[in-house]
């Protein structure tokens, strides 16, 4: 029985440009005959003809091609389809995980679970809040090495959240803790400090602010802040690295608030 096979070939930019995907059919038969799970193998835009790849607008897949024709054994069949017209066909149709969508097979047939991407994105927000709280709570054993003193740590104070505070004589100084700050959001943390100001001060008379930023923060950034009257400690991660009070938890602490994803060629830094 020849191998089927099909060339899906993907019209883009001037004529006769293509796209292409590939299509070989696996028959996967029971040994009584009287089950079928039988599919096609598709290998989704993986080819092109118009970026100089060789003389075969197909490569190496043409020349296999070809070889199975001269042999008898393929059984061959060219298509013109839409890219994405193709791509959303593959997502009705698909029995196993196809693009960013999981797909479970069930006794009644296969079923959506989800989108690979909302996933990450769901976790990814999760590893960003813990790591926030967390470095909330290292501010603190800092924050009491410093010399103050009734700390707290992630409170609720006339409707805001305070991630840190510390008393010293009768000034309360509370602190912002931030694994980063980025430009478009600058604004924000200093009006989310000021609120955090005013709900401290209807308690306390004397409130200082502090922002506690685990990267580096600009020179320009921090006079942004500065002249708001709001103390920038960033590069906190240096702090980390040498301050006496992390000893015996230092490599554990900046292992957690360093963690990312592993990907190709992205390594954890050493300790």
């Amino acid at each position: 029985m020849p191998v089927k096979a099909i060339i899906f070939k993907h019209p883009v930019g001037p004529e006769n440009e293509f796209d292409y995907s590939f299509g070989v059919f696996v028959p996967v038969y029971g040994s009584l005959g009287l089950s079928d799970n039988s599919g096609w193998l598709i290998f989704f835009d993986c080819k092109n003809n118009y970026a100089g790849f060789g003389e075969s607008p197909l490569g190496f897949a043409g020349a296999v091609i070809r070889h199975g024709q001269k042999r008898g054994r393929v059984a061959l069949q060219e298509i013109i389809v839409d890219k994405e017209l193709f791509k959303e066909y593959l997502r009705e149709h698909s029995v196993s995980s196809v693009f960013d969508m999981l797909i479970k097979e069930t006794p009644v047939g296969s079923k959506e679970v989800g989108r690979l991407t909302a996933i990450v994105a769901e976790l990814l927000n999760f590893v960003g809040f813990a790591k926030g709280k967390l470095l909330e709570h290292v501010a603190q054993k800092w924050v009491e090495s410093r010399g103050f003193h009734e700390t707290t740590c992630d409170t609720w104070i006339n409707g805001e959240q305070i991630d840190c505070t510390g008393r010293s004589g009768n000034s309360l100084t509370f602190f912002e803790c931030k694994l980063n700050v980025h430009q478009d959001t600058i604004r924000n943390t200093m009006n989310q400090i000021t609120r955090k100001s005013i709900a401290l001060s209807k308690a306390t008379r004397r409130v200082k602010a502090c922002l506690i930023v685990y990267d580096r923060v600009s020179a320009g950034t921090k006079r942004r802040f500065e002249k708001k009257g709001i103390f920038v400690q960033d590069n906190f991660r240096a702090l980390i690295q040498k301050e006496k009070c992390f000893e015996g938890t230092r490599v554990e602490t900046l292992q957690l608030l360093d963690w990312q994803f592993r990907t190709p060629g992205k390594f954890r830094p050493e300790y």
